[in-house]
């Protein structure tokens, strides 16, 4: 189901990584231009096999566009079998489409620190 409201697409974001779901995770991306990441990108980020917790922190929005405050908490495992514990904050821009789903402006941007 698209993201009908700004704060949808943090939780849809969570629900596709915590899925390990590429496609759900890349149809909250433009279709076509902007900074979308490349699908190798997000495979990269799904071979964590990550759970994650997005947390949305404030929202701005003004007509088709809004800006989100998250914090947000990472575990996953890598490929070598050694554990990893991100968290950090981001910054993120979202537009409404012309169908009514929320989609990312441009990838999302964040500040992390690697926790173990």
């Amino acid at each position: 189901m698209p993201a009908r409201t700004p704060e949808d697409v943090h939780r849809q974001f969570a629900e596709a990584v915590n899925a390990g779901d590429l496609k759900a995770l890349a149809e909250l991306y433009p279709a076509q231009g902007g900074a979308a990441p490349s699908r190798d990108g997000l495979r990269e980020l799904l071979a964590l096999k990550p759970q994650i917790t997005v947390e949305t922190r404030s929202v701005v929005r003004t007509g088709n566009v809004a800006l989100l405050g998250s914090r947000w908490r990472l575990a996953g495992t890598t490929p070598e079998g050694r554990a990893v514990t991100l968290a950090g904050t981001g910054t993120e821009m979202v537009r409404r489409q012309t169908d009514g789903s929320w989609r990312y402006v441009v990838e999302p941007r964040s500040t992390s620190g690697l926790l173990h």
